[in-house]
C-alpha cells in the first residue's frame, strides 16, 4: 500500500470515527485545536505566534511515537503542512530535515509551509535556520511550478 492509499483509508477512518462518535478519536487528549489565520507576517492581526508553536510541539512530543497523526486547515496548504513538517522533524530529529520535507511533498504535492510557523518551529527545535530554509524552498519551488504554467 502506498502512502496515498495509507492517507485515504485515515481519512474514510477517520469520518467513520466522527461520525459514529467513537469515543477513542473524539477524546479531547487526542488532538489539539488551535485558531490562528494563514498570514505571511508576524505583525498581521490573528497570526500564528510562537506560543500556538510551541503547544503543536509539545502536543505532539505527548504522541505515542507510532502515534498516526492528521494536520489540517482550511486548504491544507500552508498553516498545516508547515505544522506537519515542523512535527516530523521532532519525531525523526533535525539531522532528517531533508528527508521530512521530501515526506511531506510526496504526501501533499501542494504543500507550501507557512513561513511563520516554520520559522517558529525552527527556533524551538533548534534548527539554526535549516527547517525554516527547508519550508521555504518547498514554497518557492511551488510558486514557481505555478508561474511557468
Amino acid at each position: 500500500m502506498n502512502q496515498r492509499e495509507v492517507f485515504g483509508n485515515l481519512l474514510t477512518y477517520l469520518h467513520y470515527m466522527l461520525e459514529y462518535n467513537h469515543e477513542s478519536i473524539c477524546m479531547q487528549r487526542n488532538w489539539l485545536l488551535l485558531h490562528f489565520e494563514d498570514n505571511l507576517e508576524e505583525h498581521e492581526p490573528n497570526s500564528p505566534t510562537r506560543e500556538h508553536v510551541a503547544q503543536i510541539l509539545a502536543w505532539g512530543a505527548s504522541l505515542p511515537s507510532d502515534a498516526v497523526v492528521l494536520v489540517h486547515c482550511e486548504a491544507g496548504v500552508s498553516r498545516s503542512t508547515a505544522a506537519a513538517l515542523a512535527l516530523l522533524v521532532q519525531h525523526h530529529g533535525i539531522d532528517k530535515i531533508d528527508e521530512c520535507a521530501e515526506l511531506l511533498t510526496d504526501v501533499r504535492p501542494v504543500a507550501c509551509p507557512n513561513p511563520i510557523i516554520s520559522r517558529f518551529a525552527d527556533e524551538q527545535l533548534g534548527c539554526n535556520g535549516k527547517l525554516h530554509e527547508r519550508a521555504e524552498q518547498i514554497a518557492n519551488d511551488k510558486i514557481l511550478a505555478i508561474l511557468r504554467n
